[in-house]
């Protein structure tokens, strides 16, 4: 399945936004560009137009930026990104709509790099190169404007991770066109502009002219040539890329695959730990109502004594009383006999009474 590419290089200086704008405008001559494909190229998002004369890069960029409040009283931080160049391509195989893929491209940079709170595009250009003979692309100018008026790439390029959202985001915007995003966490990486430029140019070859052959048709054959000379030459680098990244990405899913394995391997000594403890919290449960029934039993057991302590208590109460009372009737018996005999009566009486009380508690016949 073909795929979709992005690539994206800083630029960090005027003059460098220059040498962008004299490339992509043709403005200078392009080793690799065929001269008479130039009517194929197309501005995408054209620069404006100020007094009848098109602006260049540079004044596009002053411009954008006198247009930012934060900079009336600040300066441009030194080394700083201002603007981002960007290629975007598709693998040679693929057999798509290029009108509909340049519009959707085109919407993907808007929707990605618009989010300047004056509501101004930060896509300052961008255009479609077919000239060259390598793959029809196209190149964008972007300023990095943050939600707050500041240049800020960071918001943008923060990182390999920041990079591969911006390549999922891109892939999912043209993948209804048939395009697929490259393996992520792929060993495969995208060069960057200049080097790819000078990875093309070193792989052509001019050949010299023929006995009796005219200018044209000499033209016409180190094209041709060229043409074969670059396929050629980008099947073979795609060939051993692709190779490459094929035996490193299985050594990568090798390593992944131990990588689960030994975590499978741990989670499961884990689990099995945590049984081991849920099962001895179990048992810990168990004894524990084991010593709570024992708890309740002494419990028990201890009521029990301190009736029978009590009832011990009572008995003890009234031996005392009656050892009193006999002192009592001693005492009267001999000081005062007729007295002691009427004691005598009353206590019987009590006694009687008593025993009456328990006949009628026990019951009859009993």
């Amino acid at each position: 399945m073909p795929y979709s590419f992005m690539a994206i290089q800083k630029i960090k200086t005027l003059g460098n936004l220059t040498a962008k704008y004299r490339h992509n405008l043709r403005v200078a001559d392009v080793d690799n560009a065929i001269t008479e494909l130039r009517d194929r190229n197309e501005e995408l998002v054209p620069l404006k137009m100020v007094s009848h004369k098109q602006q260049t890069y540079t004044e596009a960029f002053k411009e954008r930026l006198s247009s930012l409040p934060y900079y009336e009283d600040h300066k441009l931080r030194k080394n700083g990104v201002l603007a981002y160049e960007i290629m975007l391509t598709f693998s040679r195989e693929a057999d798509l709509d290029i009108d509909e893929w340049k519009r959707e491209s085109v919407q993907w940079l808007h929707d990605t790099f618009d989010v300047a709170p004056d509501g101004k595009s930060n896509v300052l250009h961008a255009i479609f190169h077919a000239d060259e003979t390598g793959n029809a692309h196209i190149h964008a100018i972007v300023t990095p404007v943050d939600e707050n008026g500041r240049l800020n790439a960071r918001r943008f390029t923060n990182g390999s991770r920041a990079m591969t959202q911006l390549q999922s985001s891109y892939a999912e915007a043209v993948e209804d066109l048939g395009l697929e995003r490259g393996l992520i966490g792929s060993s495969a990486r995208h060069k960057d502009i200049r080097r790819f430029y000078a990875e093309l140019n070193n792989a052509l070859k001019v050949p010299e002219p023929e006995k009796n052959e005219t200018a044209e048709q000499f033209r016409q054959r180190v094209l041709d040539n060229l043409k074969d000379l670059q396929a050629a030459a980008m099947r073979r680098i795609a060939e051993t890329e692709r190779a490459r990244r094929r035996k490193f990405d299985k050594y990568t899913k090798e390593q992944r695959e131990a990588i689960k394995l030994e975590y499978e391997k741990s989670v499961e000594m884990a689990k099995s730990e945590l049984s081991e403890v849920e099962q001895k919290r179990i048992e810990s449960i168990d004894e524990l109502t084991t010593y709570q029934s024992m708890l309740t039993d002494l419990a028990a057991q201890l009521q029990g004594a301190r009736e029978e302590l009590a009832s011990i208590a009572d008995v003890k109460d009234k031996a005392q009383m009656y050892e009193a009372i006999q002192r009592g009737l001693s005492y009267y018996e001999v000081n005062d006999p007729s007295y002691a005999e009427e004691l005598k009566a009353a206590l019987d009486d009590m006694l009687d009474a008593g025993e009456d009380d328990r006949n009628r508690d026990i019951g009859p016949g009993l």
